[in-house]
């Protein structure tokens, strides 16, 4: 194997990178990183643990003069987001992560990289397989499906553990420490349609070149979201005249922000020239509003082959109508916490099946109530439109604690490395932490990881030099920890 990084330091978290990224591991697809990582423990002599999600849970004895010390718990998720550019051949079941260093940064070719989380994975296993790196006792999780519902954290027997602090290395900018983050929980729509002979034009709508990215992180940055741009103009383009729907896809991931979306329809012979014009300067509009926000997006209209079979009037009508009411970015912030995202949803999957049009959403709050009432909205928009909603996976919030002894020592190491004060906040984005202190209250928690961009889209990136110094801040925090 050509190790890309071979040359970079530090060498030995870098090299576990390299070897992980070699073993597909999207989410729900984690038999054979578990199984890889499980065997490679044994063979260390370490204790290993894997639970029938696939969970891993390590442990090492602490090193001389750490003896007395308390136990640390860290943890991170090996399962990744599998996002792909349409034009690039990747295999997610089979093919290895291509590796690509671009100067300082690290990225994969025309794939998501695998970052999140693949840089707790690799962090914990160069930490595991370290004989001259000082830290009191270490507990390591090593969880599943993160991605798609916290599977795996869920199906965690946290009586496991015995640690009373927690580190997790899911986090994407090294200048934050993390003590807070966002509860979520999942939507499905799903409208049954009837098929009908086809009339009409076909005509095929392709949404492209929008930016994606992290429902949660991202969500207040505006950028586009190809499924409502799409509701958008399909609701354009029946103000002009009857449109039937003969398919309509857009997204891939319920907790990213869709890139693309597609759609093909039917419309009178004598409107196809209205249509698309109408639909042309919506775009244009559209692409107008997004200028500084998500200024690669493009749209398409074109006579499609004509079809044999498109969707009955009022289930057309119905989706189309639901992908336009869907809420779908901020709903409220934070007074108390400058810039911070309250409540938040995502449109981020939209697929037709053989008999229905399907929408996956998800929504974000560290507020309950606030939750339950954006789903009561979603529940209420189904109902009148003819569909069925169902609540899917559903994680708690991770509430910032008052006080934290850990936090205040991170807070400290940090500043004495750099010279300035790390920044304290809380997320929008959910992570596995808010299960865990659920489980056990008295868990001392903080988050923190190097900065990586563009997660959950082909454009992920990782600032190289960040990496670096963020192991060197772990090996710190875990070096004055004989307490």
């Amino acid at each position: 194997m050509n190790y890309v990084l071979k040359d970079r330091e530090p060498q030995a978290p870098l090299h576990f990178f390299e070897e992980i990224s070699q073993i597909p591991r999207g989410s729900g697809n984690e038999e054979a990183i578990a199984s890889y990582i499980e065997n490679w423990a044994k063979e260390r002599n370490l204790y290993v643990d894997r639970d029938e999600c696939n969970n891993l849970f390590i442990k090492k004895p602490a090193t001389p003069g750490y003896e007395n010390a308390a136990p640390v718990l860290l943890q991170g998720h090996t399962d990744m987001v599998c996002e792909k550019n349409s034009d690039t051949v990747h295999d997610f079941e089979k093919d290895p992560i291509k590796l690509v260093v671009d100067g300082d940064y690290l990225k994969a070719d025309g794939t998501t990289l695998g970052a999140d989380d693949g840089v707790a994975v690799s962090y914990i296993m160069a930490l595991l397989d370290a004989k001259d790196i000082p830290h009191p006792a270490l507990e390591c999780l090593l969880t599943t499906s993160e991605e798609v519902g916290m599977t795996g954290a869920f199906g965690f027997d946290a009586k496991k553990v015995s640690a009373k602090r927690l580190i997790n290395l899911d986090s994407d900018n090294e200048n934050e420490i993390l003590c807070g983050s966002a509860g979520g929980l999942r939507v499905a729509l799903s409208r049954e349609y009837s098929k009908v002979p086809a009339e009409g034009i076909a005509l095929n709508l392709t949404v492209k070149g929008l930016m994606g990215g992290h429902s949660g992180a991202e969500i207040h940055m505006e950028k586009g979201n190809s499924n409502k741009i799409m509701g958008r103009i399909l609701f354009e383009c029946e103000k002009i005249c009857k449109v039937n729907l003969v398919s309509v896809e857009g997204g891939s991931k319920e907790n990213a922000i869709p890139r693309e979306a597609f759609a093909t329809i039917c419309v009178p012979a004598d409107k196809v020239e209205e249509v698309k014009t109408a639909a042309n300067k919506l775009a244009k509009d559209i692409a107008g509003e997004l200028e500084d926000t998500d200024k690669g997006f493009t749209f398409e209209i074109s006579e499609a082959i004509k079809a044999d079979k498109m969707m009955d009037d009022k289930s057309s009508s119905d989706v189309i109508a639901i992908l336009k009411l869907l809420p779908h970015g901020v709903r409220t912030k934070s007074m108390a916490l400058k810039d911070l995202v309250v409540t938040s949803m995502n449109v981020g999957v939209v697929v037709t099946t053989e008999n229905a049009v399907e929408i996956h959403t998800s929504l974000r709050s560290s507020v309950e109530s606030l939750i339950l009432n954006l789903a009561d909205e979603v529940e209420l928009i189904a109902k009148d439109h003819g569909a069925k909603a169902e609540r899917g996976s559903k994680y708690p919030g991770w509430k910032y604690a008052s006080v934290s002894p850990l936090r205040d020592l991170c807070a400290k190491i940090y500043k004495e490395m750099y010279g300035e004060e790390p920044k304290v906040i809380a997320i929008h984005a959910g992570l596995e932490c808010g299960l865990f202190k659920e489980q056990i209250p008295d868990l001392d928690i903080i988050s923190n990881g190097p900065n990586c961009r563009d997660i959950h889209t082909p454009d992920e990136t990782l600032d190289l030099n960040s990496y670096a110094r963020v192991w060197k801040f772990l090996l710190k925090v875990l070096a004055e920890m004989k307490q």
